[in-house]
């Protein structure tokens, strides 16, 4: 499910995010009326490896799991993506098809900003190219480091039979 938001309900929401947080909230308000909101339920797919890459997506709450297919054998997780985190940025900034596939693991809300609205923010605030670049280098760290890649962890539950 998908949909146009209401533009100062979306900057609220987007202030407190990156790499949107250090955007003025005259340019958050005009920011939000480029986006469009997402609602996916759990185990729908977000990111198809190998497509083109034409949006970028936050996300505001929920979890997404990045897996790659190799060879014939089942898929293999790379990383995890929790809330305040983008995805998708690595295509729209390479101009190369997506590295990897994207599902939600729980229901998630998620922000997109199209092709044109990314290179404008890009072009217009480097400090929202800067939070992206250090996302970008902190997963390729722990992917390279094979450390787990959980994300932030915002919400913990305990059972007790």
């Amino acid at each position: 499910m998908s949909g146009a938001p209401d533009r100062a309900r979306t900057a609220d929401l987007m202030a407190n995010i990156s790499p949107f947080d250090a955007l003025s909230p005259a340019r958050l308000e005009e920011l939000a009326a480029t986006v469009t909101e997402r609602h996916l339920e759990r185990g729908e797919i977000l990111i198809r490896e190998g497509e083109q890459g034409n949006s970028v997506f936050v996300v505001v709450s929920g979890r997404l799991r990045a897996y790659v297919h190799d060879g014939d054998g089942p898929p293999v997780v790379v990383g995890e993506i929790s809330a305040g985190e983008s995805v998708g940025e690595m295509a729209l900034l390479s101009d190369h098809p997506r590295s990897a596939s994207v599902r939600t693991v729980r229901e998630s809300r998620l922000i997109e900003l199209n092709r044109e609205a990314f290179h404008d923010l890009i072009a217009n605030d480097p400090t929202a190219l800067t939070s992206l670049t250090r996302t970008i280098v902190e997963r390729l760290s722990r992917s390279i480091h094979h450390s787990a890649a959980t994300g932030r962890i915002r919400t913990i539950a305990i059972l007790d039979n």
